[in-house]
């Protein structure tokens, strides 16, 4: 691998918020180009810290199969923002390319409204009956792949109703065969699928809880709205507040790495032009 296209690799995976900046400033078809001959672990990161409306141009030049792939890393919240700026048909061919399980997951969100709860919750979280023991409920949140995602078990009813939140610390001291009805406790706070996120962002439970659950029109449990999204969230539709605004400069726009854009945007235009010739070697 080439010595431009090693320090490319190296800033995105150290960088992402910062590579991010650079593909926005470039052509979608040379960003398209490096999201495609990039190993989809580095980009998927890169294109979360993407505005949607740039990351969608990146993405519109892709082949369906390597979008979905891109999409699927994404995750269902992040990938569907970027869903919502691309034409249906291209939309569709992407979708087609998923499992269906992942496909029906992404297509739910997409059809709930841009600035509401039910557009960025995630519709996957850890739902269990109240009669299921600690025992399986712990081993349930063992799978979830992200630890920040396992701290609750929401308990529903047969029809999906919403019964009640235990938290990851009081399943962990039960015994093993004490049910989740046992365990659980009222969710403090519910919010609508079909609530706006600005409403949602001044909620008082987000002072003490990561997440809140969604429950639909009828009550079902939907998902649950993680507090990491909601702000990812707001950012995508402007500022709330002029400090929201300036936290959000320093996050993403590091003044050490504002002196360092054009070096970086020359390697990796030095990565897409060779990507672009077809020149793309395995990368680790």
């Amino acid at each position: 691998m080439a010595r431009a296209e090693q320090l490319s690799l190296a800033f995105v995976e150290a960088h992402p918020a910062d590579a991010a900046r650079v593909l926005e400033r470039l052509a979608p078809e040379s960003a398209a180009a490096l999201l495609e001959a990039a190993p989809v672990r580095l980009t998927a990161p890169v294109v979360r810290h993407m505005m949607a409306f740039h990351a969608a141009r990146c993405v519109e030049p892709m082949e369906a199969e390597a979008a979905a792939g891109l999409m699927r890393a994404l995750g269902p919240q992040s990938g569907t923002a970027v869903l919502r700026y691309l034409l249906p048909e291209q939309r569709d061919a992407i979708l087609e390319q998923l499992p269906s399980a992942v496909a029906a997951l992404f297509r739910l969100l997409v059809g709930y409204p841009e600035d509401t709860v039910g557009a960025w919750m995630d519709p996957d979280a850890l739902a269990l009956h109240a009669d299921c023991p600690a025992e399986e409920a712990l081993a349930h949140m063992n799978r979830v792949r992200d630890p920040e995602r396992a701290l609750y078990v929401y308990v529903v009813s047969s029809d999906h109703q919403l019964r009640g939140v235990a938290h990851l610390a009081e399943v962990v001291r039960a015994s093993p065969n004490v049910p989740l009805a046992r365990l659980m406790h009222a969710p403090p706070a519910v919010v609508r699928a079909r609530a706006g996120l600005r409403s949602v962002h001044v909620h008082p439970a987000w002072e003490d809880l990561r997440a809140l659950p969604v429950v639909d029109w009828g009550g079902r449990f939907a998902g649950v709205l993680h507090r990491a999204d909601l702000t990812r969230a707001l950012a995508q539709q402007g500022p709330v507040s002029s400090a929201q605004v300036g936290e959000a400069l320093a996050a993403l726009t590091g003044a050490y790495w504002l002196g360092m854009f054009a070096m970086i945007e020359a390697g990796l235009r030095v990565w897409v032009d060779a990507a672009a010739r077809g020149d793309r070697r395995d990368t680790p």
